[in-house]
Order: structure tokens, then sequence, then C-alpha cells
């Protein structure tokens, strides 16, 4: 990206472009762990420090049902959130981390902050609450505007077999 301001680029491209730097260059730096995503729905229940619903996760990063349940399962199976009934509630799922998550968290946390370091580099601390500010704006702005649902309609991934290299 260069630094001009280009109107014809949508600044979710521009945003989408920066995502995927940022979640490639953490990739990297957490290419040690088992997991390879889905590391901000750790973070959140890190915060929360306290059990939380699929509904929360799911509200909080706009994920719709069929995602949320793809998250919760590889997350599980990579046995690093527990889910238990709600008993107050038994319709609902309560999330927590596992003692594995917990001892994983310090190396996430490190790389975001590394990753922050390195993204945030050349910049005063009055550009970054500046950006923040700004960012804040614009998701206010765009809360107000009625949108279609975002799902992710992920295929999986073909193997082939047998392929003859030589063609």
């Amino acid at each position: 990206m260069n630094q001009k301001c280009e109107e014809w680029v949508p600044l979710g491209t521009s945003l989408a472009l920066i995502t995927k730097k940022y979640f490639g260059a953490l990739g990297q730096l957490l290419k040690d762990l088992t997991i390879d995503r889905n590391y901000s729905v750790l973070l959140l229940l890190d915060h929360e420090n306290r059990p939380v619903s699929q509904q929360f996760i799911a509200d909080y990063f706009l994920i719709d049902k069929a995602q949320m349940v793809r998250i919760m399962d590889y997350l599980m199976a990579e046995n690093l959130i527990s889910k238990s009934l709600n008993t107050q509630n038994r319709r609902e799922y309560l999330v927590t981390l596992t003692g594995r998550a917990i001892k994983t968290m310090p190396m996430i946390k490190k790389s975001i902050q590394q990753l922050s370091e390195t993204m945030f580099q050349g910049l005063t601390n009055d550009n970054k609450v500046a950006l923040f500010g700004i960012l804040s704006k614009i998701s206010e702005n765009l809360d107000g505007q009625k949108r279609l649902a975002m799902s992710m309609n992920l295929k999986p991934v073909k193997i082939f077999k047998n392929l003859n290299p030589t063609i």
C-alpha cells in the first residue's frame, strides 16, 4: 500500500489487506503453536476472566451461528476451551479457557505486543490515540447502517490422491 489516499480503493479493502498482513505476521510469530487462528476468541476469554456464552462471543465478533460452531469445535479439538451447559439458562453453553490455553496466553500476548511494536514503529502515542479514535468513529457510523448478515461459507479442502507431478 502506498501513502496516497486513493479514493477508488474502498477503505474496507485497505483494512482487509492490513488484516491479512497482520494475521500472516502473527501466525509466523506463533508458528510453534498447534493452532493457526482464532487467537482473538482466546484473548476475549482471557480478558473477560469468567465463563461467557457462545452468543456473547458471537455478538462481540459479529460471527454467525454456523461459524461460531466451527470456531468452538476447532478450539475444543485443540483443548483450548471447554464448554458447559449454563445452569441458569439451559439453552446456552458457557465457554472457558482450559489450563492449556491459560499456559499459552503469555506467548500469544507477547507475540501480539511484539507485532504491535513493529506495526506502530514511527508513530507517536498521539498518532495511535488518533488512529483508534478515527476507527472507533467509523465503526460507530457503520453501526447505524443496514447491512446483510456476513458469513464465510468455507468449503472443505479437496485432497487429490495419486497426482502425477509430470503433468
